[in-house]
């Protein structure tokens, strides 16, 4: 699999307890842990990932 740059949320940016997200290869996103990056990673559909992040958008905060 080729090197992906995975990134924080911005609101998470000074946390050390975060999830951190890249874009896939094969039309996918993978999620893994930050403060254990070698734990491996879970990969999810674009497709899937976009209505989750459309749901969550849709949500207010707290």
């Amino acid at each position: 699999m080729p090197e992906s740059t995975f990134i924080k949320s911005s609101y998470s940016q000074a946390a050390t307890e975060c999830v951190e997200v890249a874009a896939g290869v094969l039309a996918s996103v993978m999620v893994r842990d930050s403060k254990d990056v070698d734990a491996g990673l879970v990969r999810i559909p674009a497709e899937a990932w976009g209505a989750f992040l459309g749901r969550v958008k849709g949500q207010p905060l707290g």
